[in-house]
């Protein structure tokens, strides 16, 4: 039991990483990322509380700049090519161009 609980925060320290170390390039690879971590934060709380603060802060993810008046609409991060990690309970992408026509 302890083993398999160290084996999970291990997993989770190693995403973690991943993220924060993220290169800009595809934001599919930081969604993949991050929902694998949602998914071992889950195990983890089968032996103990947790939260995936305790290894990413979702409000200061790696992006290139993503234009202020976007406040008003989840965007987590942007790629190099504009795409954006967007959602909230769920996490989708869009374009940054999309978002400014249709959203804000």
């Amino acid at each position: 039991m302890e083993r398999e609980k160290n084996r999970l925060e291990r997993r989770a320290r190693v995403l973690a990483g991943k993220i924060q170390s993220w290169n800009l390039q595809c934001v599919g690879e930081i969604k993949e990322a991050l929902e694998e971590l949602f998914d071992v934060v889950e195990q983890i709380r089968e032996y103990r509380p947790c939260s995936v603060s305790e290894y990413v802060d979702l409000c200061d993810l790696p992006s290139v700049h993503v234009p202020a008046k976007v406040t008003t609409y989840p965007v987590w991060c942007m790629d190099l090519s504009g795409f954006c990690l967007v959602g909230e309970g769920e996490l989708f992408i869009e374009h940054i161009d999309d978002i400014l026509r249709e959203k804000v």
